[in-house]
C-alpha cells in the first residue's frame, strides 16, 4: 500500500460528503421558500374571497329598497352599508383589514377602533360603486410584491337606492 493513500481517500470521501450536505440544504431551502410563497397566496386569495362572500352575504340580507348604499370610509375610502330602522353596518377597508362597524341607523360615518375584522391580508384594499340597481366591488391584496385583483358584480333585487 502506498504511503498517505489512505488520507487522500479519507479526504475524497469526506468532500463527496460535504457537497452531497451542501446540496441537500440548498434543495430544502428552496423547498421552503416555494412553500412559504404557496401558503401566502393562498392566504391572500381566501381573504379576498372571504371578505366578497362576507359583502355577498350581507348584500343579500339587506337587498330591499334603500337597505344598501356606498359610503366614505374613515381612512377615506369605499364603504358598503347596509341600513335597516334600527342599526347600520359599515364594511370597509383598512390597513390591509376588511372591518365591519356596527352602528346606529343613522350614523353619518364609522369608527375604525371600535370595529371587527371580517378579513386580513397585507394590501387589502376594498373599492364600490353602485349604478342601476349593481353593485361593483374591487378587492385587492399584496402577495410576494405583486397586487392581486378579485371582481364582483352584485345584481339587487331591490332599487338599491
Amino acid at each position: 500500500m502506498r504511503k498517505g493513500a489512505a488520507l487522500t481517500e479519507l479526504t475524497m470521501v469526506a468532500a463527496v460528503l460535504i457537497l452531497f450536505g451542501v446540496t441537500i440544504t440548498a434543495l430544502l431551502s428552496s423547498g421552503a421558500d416555494a412553500q412559504r410563497r404557496s401558503d401566502e397566496s393562498g392566504n391572500a386569495e381566501t381573504a379576498a374571497r372571504t371578505a366578497l362572500g362576507y359583502i355577498t352575504v350581507k348584500a343579500r340580507q339587506n337587498d330591499r329598497s334603500g337597505g344598501i348604499r356606498i359610503g366614505k370610509a374613515p381612512g377615506g375610502g369605499d364603504a358598503v352599508v347596509f341600513l335597516d330602522a334600527e342599526a347600520s353596518a359599515w364594511v370597509f377597508s383598512d390597513g390591509g383589514r376588511l372591518l365591519e362597524y356596527v352602528g346606529l341607523a343613522d350614523d353619518a360615518y364609522a369608527d375604525a377602533s371600535l370595529s371587527f375584522v371580517v378579513a386580513e391580508s397585507p394590501g387589502l384594499t376594498l373599492r364600490a360603486s353602485e349604478s342601476g340597481g349593481l353593485i361593483d366591488l374591487e378587492l385587492t391584496v399584496e402577495v410576494g410584491g405583486e397586487t392581486r385583483e378579485f371582481r364582483q358584480s352584485l345584481a339587487l333585487r331591490s332599487d338599491g337606492g
